[in-house]
């Protein structure tokens, strides 16, 4: 911040070396001519030094300006940072705790659900299988579509700030049907990508909600067909509230061991 202060005193100093030259200039009378063009020549070189000296301040003051910016917004960023990983340990206990006690859960309502329903709870491994594998393609395909719909939208915006950009050369050569109809394109492609990810969601939701049915059904059946256990509505409640509570380990797993997978990268970037 000092050269910045300088150079303006210095900017200060050739305005009253220059407004003093004048003054004397102005004193003098025509005939001597030599010193009137050395007053010139002093008055060019003032002028020169002025605006150097000006041009000079600006741009010191403007890179310290953008110094003094990048280096708050650099430590706040730090800041968030670290905020972001201090929340993330924080919650590292709860997740943890959760999840070996959701596999606690699991297990155990596994193992009273053999033991009310006996052998007739091993055709529901069937349906539990496949609707597993069947998870794999729904989500393959979602994150295909997901990832074409950016890009294709990505694409859609960057022609769109071009074409704003360079409004008046596409008006002054009549292009706008041409980029019109790019843009149109890209807007359709767009569009293709963002219904095939809302169908794979719908396919994903109903194989969601429809899996506790089915699941359900094929213990029944099972039950019945081997005769393990009697379907009275003892048996038929507490095999639906076992699917219950098994419900909540399989959706909150996933979600436990990624949160314990951000808590290590976190670890890392605070050590």
């Amino acid at each position: 911040m000092g050269i910045p202060r300088e150079r303006e005193q210095l900017e200060q100093l050739k305005k009253l070396g220059s407004s003093g030259l004048s003054k004397n200039y102005s004193n003098y009378s025509e005939e001597n001519r030599y010193e009137g063009l050395t007053i010139l020549g002093c008055l060019v070189i003032c002028k020169v030094v002025e605006s150097l000296s000006q041009r000079h301040r600006f741009f010191s003051s403007r890179r310290s300006k953008m110094r003094m910016r990048l280096a708050l917004m650099a430590a706040v960023y730090r800041k968030q940072l670290n905020f972001l990983d201090a929340y993330r340990l924080g919650e590292f206990p709860w997740w943890l705790h959760s999840a070996w006690s959701l596999v606690l859960q699991l297990f155990m309502s596994i193992g009273i659900l053999f033991y009310v329903v006996r052998l007739g709870a091993l055709p529901d491994l069937v349906p539990l299988l496949i609707c597993g594998v069947l998870n794999v393609p729904f989500a393959n395909v979602l994150q295909k579509c997901q990832s074409q719909f950016m890009v294709a939208q990505d694409e859609r915006l960057r022609l769109t700030s071009e074409v704003l950009n360079n409004m008046k050369i596409i008006k002054l050569q009549s292009w706008e049907e041409k980029f019109k109809n790019m843009i149109e394109t890209r807007r359709e492609n767009e569009f293709k990508w963002l219904a095939k990810e809302q169908i794979s969601k719908a396919y994903g939701t109903v194989l969601f909600w429809i899996s506790p049915t089915i699941i359900s059904l094929v213990i029944f059946l099972g039950c019945a067909y081997l005769e393990s256990a009697v379907l009275n509505a003892s048996t038929i409640f507490t095999v639906l509230a076992i699917l219950r509570s098994m419900g909540e380990p399989i959706t909150m797993i996933p979600g436990a061991l990624s949160v314990m997978m951000q808590v290590k990268v976190s670890t890392e970037m605070i050590c």
